[in-house]
């Protein structure tokens, strides 16, 4: 199997409520990890498509919440409760502030992040978001921060989508996982380069 350790339980699942959700999986312990697994990497899947990251993240936190429903409810669709926790955990995820959103990034020049009001954004800290978000661009190894700068650049623009994908082996699905994945780990960055600013004020 691609993740063995899953079946052995160390992914914070009390050993029993572990047990007992491969049980209303499959009868058969070796069947039942696999469905696990099968299970696992849709959630992943649903999760990056939705924009919510980690998604590995969410979908244990899915298979958390099912396995401790059934200590205390009797469940006879395990697989279909188990989509109706993650539809639940995606509403959740998209309620949480958005801290940047970072659109249409052309390749040479770094935008404004998000749309601040002039009268409450002042100046000076408008610069240290630009200088905060220009530094953890340069961080990316260099065939990433390409592909983020484009992936930005082109968004909404189908065809050069599905250029970008194929000159660089990538079904969209997949490109659009690499790219989202890369802009959160530049929104975190950004966020923490402010507090520092901001500490150090």
């Amino acid at each position: 199997m691609a993740r063995q350790n899953k079946l052995n339980c160390d992914d914070g699942l009390p050993s029993e409520e572990f047990e007992r959700l491969l049980r209303h999986l499959d009868d058969d312990r070796e069947r039942a990890g696999e469905k696990y697994e099968d299970i696992r990497r849709k959630l992943a899947r649903f999760f990056a498509w939705n924009d919510c990251f980690p998604e590995e993240d969410f979908a244990d936190m899915t298979f958390d919440r099912a396995a401790s429903k059934l200590a205390t409810e009797r469940i006879h669709n395990i697989v279909a409760f188990i989509w109706g926790v993650a539809k639940n955990i995606k509403r959740e995820c998209h309620k949480r502030p958005q801290p940047i959103n970072i659109e249409d990034l052309p390749p040479d020049k770094i935008p404004q992040i998000g749309h601040p009001e002039p009268t409450i954004i002042q100046n000076t800290e408008e610069q240290r978001r630009q200088r905060c978000l220009q530094t953890c661009i340069q961080k990316l190894p260099d065939s990433e921060r390409t592909l983020f700068l484009e992936y930005e650049y082109y968004a909404g623009k189908a065809k050069r989508m599905d250029d970008l994908a194929a000159r660089l082996g990538l079904t969209i699905g997949a490109l659009r996982t690499k790219a989202h994945r890369i802009r959160r780990r530049v929104e975190v960055c950004t966020l923490r380069c402010l507090q520092g600013l901001k500490d150090a004020s």
